[in-house]
């Protein structure tokens, strides 16, 4: 789980990702286009979210919603932690 500067917070889950704003309205973030098993995450200065996944490696949310993995090779597909 991580927090942004306003106070949204961020939580990894076993089918996604979810984010509750600082109203209190949750977006959740799952589907064809998106990594499932999602076990880390930190934010990045630009805004976007970088996600460890169990399969896929790591990946990235950009500020547009759009999930991507990084490039391969990446030495494991499990990602379980983000420094």
């Amino acid at each position: 789980m991580t927090v942004e500067r306003d106070g949204s917070v961020w939580i990894p889950t076993h089918g996604g990702l979810a984010r509750l704003d600082k109203e209190g309205h949750w977006q959740t973030y799952v589907g064809a286009n998106f990594i499932y098993v999602v076990f880390a995450l930190t934010l990045g200065q630009d805004g976007s979210v970088w996600i460890g996944t169990d399969g896929d490696g790591l990946g990235r949310l950009d500020k547009k919603g759009q999930c991507r993995p990084t490039p391969r090779p990446i030495p494991m597909a499990v990602c379980q932690g983000i420094s």
